[in-house]
């Protein structure tokens, strides 16, 4: 499966080529591009994942041969890609054999880049985890929903949007969404509030 990301009037294509690498294209003004060149350091079997933030175009994977979920970024205004990094932090490491989703939140106390993935905790159970990128890497993963959860071993979707009804003064609330499929194959949605937010 492609990923698809978009900046103005500009989309992002990522795939997997059948050599196991990955290639981007661009389309922008009724045409497509192709990169000439793959991106450096990745090799995969698996969907990518793509998002566009913060000027910078965000590429994740797992790695072939592996179930290290690694990500690159590459400047909006074109350029090199960055050294292929694992998602991980201090105590923990991001690993799944589904592909990974990646989301931009906009929302302003919690505007960032997130990743999520599905992992296998016990033979056969799955949980669906979540990171925000930092500065200084990833904050510790959280598990979707809060506890066990089984879950089919697929790829999780990710989505951040704010809700607001009203037009002044009215609470809003602000959501991450994500969907994922269970182990009898239903597709599940859950909304995961991040807090109430006041709209003046």
């Amino acid at each position: 499966s492609p990923a698809i990301a978009v900046n103005g009037q500009t989309v992002y294509l990522a795939y997997t080529t059948s050599s196991d690498t990955i290639r981007l294209a661009t389309y922008l003004n009724g045409s497509w591009s192709i990169s000439s060149t793959a991106v450096p350091g990745a090799t995969t079997t698996i969907a990518p994942a793509l998002a566009a933030y913060d000027n910078d175009l965000y590429l994740a994977w797992v790695q072939a041969g592996t179930q290290n979920i690694m990500y690159a970024s590459q400047p909006l205004s074109g350029g090199s890609w960055s050294a292929a990094t694992q998602v991980e932090g201090s105590d923990w490491v991001a690993q799944s054999s589904v592909a990974p989703a990646l989301a931009v939140s906009t929302v302003t106390a919690h505007q960032g880049l997130y990743i999520a993935w599905t992992t296998e905790t016990a033979p056969g159970t799955f949980t669906v985890n979540y990171s925000q990128l930092t500065g200084s890497g990833w904050n510790p993963p959280i598990p979707i929903p809060p506890g066990p959860l089984a879950v089919a071993n697929m790829s999780p979707a990710l989505a951040g949007y704010s809700f607001y009804t009203g037009d002044c003064g009215v609470a809003g609330e602000s959501f991450f969404s994500v969907a994922y499929t269970t182990t009898n194959n239903d597709i599940y949605f859950q909304l995961l509030q991040f807090d109430q937010v006041l709209r003046k």
